[in-house]
This record gives C-alpha cells, structure tokens and sequence, in this order.
C-alpha cells in the first residue's frame, strides 16, 4: 500500500454534519441545480473568510447557474471563474486555501461539495491533501444525488472524445489485462469505450442506492449486454464509500496478484464511483494499476440539468437531503 495513504483512514459521514461550524466551504456551481443545493441551504452562514467558490465560464448560459452567481456577487462573494481545463490552478487555490487555515486552525472543519466539479479537478484532491491530513485530522467530502426524470429508455450521451491517463503506471511486464469498467445511465457511451479500447477481460462496476430500486433497475437494464458480457459486475452502494473503496481495492488486489493482471480502471457513472474507482492506483500503489479518464465529446454533449433529489430546502440538514459524505481522517 502506499506510504502517503497509510496515514489516512475513510468514513462515511451523515450530511448533518453540515449543521456543525463550518471553517471553510468550498464548492462549484454549474449547470445542475443539485450544484448549488447544498450551498443554499447554507450560504447565509457563510463568509468570505469560510468561502471558496468556483464556477466554470461558460455559467452564463445557463439561467440557474447565472442567477447564482449574480445573487452572490451582488453579496460580495468574490467567485472565481474559470475553464473546465484549469485542473492544476483550481487543486492549487484549494490547497492553498486549506494551507492559510490550518495555519491558525488546526482543528479547521474543511467541507468540499464535489457535486458540479468536473472529474480531474476532484478525484485527485484526497492524495493531494494526504501529507495535510496528520496537521488537519479531517476533511469532507459531500454529494448531492440527482433526480434523472428526463429519459425513458435511452439516456443523452457525453460520448467520447479521447482518453488520458489519470493516474497509475503500466507494469511493462508480458501480462494481461483486465479493465474495471464503470457504468451508469450512459451506456452508449460505454459501449463506445469498450469498442476503443478493445479490453480482453471486463469487470463493470455499478452504483446503486439500498432506498432507490428504479434506478438500480434502469442502470442495470440499460447496460444489460454489457453486465452479461463481463466477467463480473460489482454492484456497489453509492451510499457507502467506505464499503466501496475497500470492495474494489480487495478484488482489484485479488486479480492483480493470484492471476498476475495489469488492471486498468475506467472511472464512469455516478460521481461517487467515479472518485472511488479514480483512487484506486493511488491508495494501492502497485506498478501495473493504472486509471484512464475518458473525455467526454463536446460536439455531442448537451448538458443535462440535473435537479437534487432532496426537497428540504429549510436550513439545515437532514437525511432526507440524500447527499452523500465520506471524510479523510489521521489514523496516526
């Protein structure tokens, strides 16, 4: 296992946490309505000085979005625009942020909503926070679930344009490879990464909510073929990232060393497995587990406005809210 991550433990949080002091908050509006749910219900609390907000530049083309941020710049609310592909400068202002905290706040209460940032920007936050957690003890990590009422039977694709890769390194040994799939509502779009990269064995990883049988039943009905093509389908609770890190990484360790396999993880799906699948090379550490992040097709794509599935829109938090937390906390 790698050095960095034997410092840090994961737990699952309850967003009731939320009601707690709240040292700094940072967070992205975007397209989605659920991006700016959780910032809402708390933003009178909220200062400057316990503020960092993101928003990509394209937000004035999206009427929710652009009254968000006009709302909050009339409050003075200094948001900070920027493209899609300022990966490094947004994981700079952020740790940045948490370093001018901590320097007088050790026992600082850090909450990222990951709702509406784009995948590069916050799958490597954790190992990049990792050398900060022993100082810090705790940061968390919030996800507000979506209603997906839009579609019958065939989901709008984000499609594919390339892929990088994330994270990992190939063994450069004569081994196969085995690639861990996820999946979601998009499986054109799966299909098509399948048919890029041509796999010789397939694992699917699917999320899916214990109280939310539609839409276990529609993810698996949508990727039908493909789950019965693969050599296994890890069906995971997205409401449990402590049981899903531990789950992938316990197979992914099984197959990487009795059946001397390369992996490959191909994070898709929701954002809650695509973090947790995005991880994986970082928390394990092995030469050989490797993580590509397929980028969408912007010619095809046109976004979806997701709304949040919760309906409290009083000011606090409860588990009606259905957003998803987990924490990185010191183990030392």
């Amino acid at each position: 296992m790698n050095n960095s991550i034997q410092k840090i433990k994961f737990c699952n949080e309850h967003c009731s946490l939320l009601n707690d002091t709240i040292d700094l908050f940072i967070s992205c509006i975007g397209y989605e309505d659920r991006s700016f749910y959780a910032y809402n219900k708390l933003k009178k609390r909220l200062n400057l000085a316990n503020l960092l907000l993101f928003a990509v530049e394209d937000y004035s083309d999206y009427p929710s979005a652009k009254a968000i941020i006009d709302e909050e710049k009339d409050r003075g609310v200094n948001c900070i625009i920027v493209k899609y592909s300022d990966t490094e400068l947004v994981q700079k202002t952020i740790i940045d942020r948490i370093e001018h905290i901590i320097e007088t706040n050790k026992t600082a209460k850090i909450h990222i909503d990951y709702s509406s940032m784009p995948r590069s920007w916050y799958c490597k936050l954790p190992e990049l926070l990792s050398n900060l957690i022993p100082i810090l003890e705790k940061v968390y990590f919030w996800y507000s679930e979506g209603e997906y009422l839009k579609f019958e039977n065939e989901y709008p694709t984000a499609g594919i344009d390339s892929y990088v890769l994330y994270s990992g390194k190939p063994s450069l040994l004569e081994r196969k490879r085995t690639h861990f799939i996820g999946v979601g509502y998009d499986s054109i779009r799966t299909i098509g990464i399948i048919t890029l990269l041509n796999p010789e064995s397939v694992i699917t990883c699917s999320a899916n909510n214990p109280t939310r049988v539609d839409v276990l039943n529609k993810v698996e009905n949508v990727n039908k073929e493909i789950i019965n093509e693969s050599f296994m389908n890890l069906s995971l609770n997205i409401t449990d990232v402590e049981f899903m890190i531990a789950k992938i990484t316990g197979i992914v360790n099984e197959i990487y060393t009795i059946a001397q396999s390369d992996i490959v993880l191909i994070p898709d799906g929701p954002k809650p497995l695509i973090f947790t699948m995005s991880m994986i090379p970082w928390i394990i550490g092995e030469p050989g587990i490797s993580c590509l992040h397929i980028i969408r097709n912007n010619s095809i794509f046109k976004p979806n406005n997701v709304k949040p599935l919760g309906n409290d829109y009083s000011q606090t938090f409860s588990d009606a809210d259905h957003i998803i937390g987990f924490s990185l906390n010191n183990c030392l």
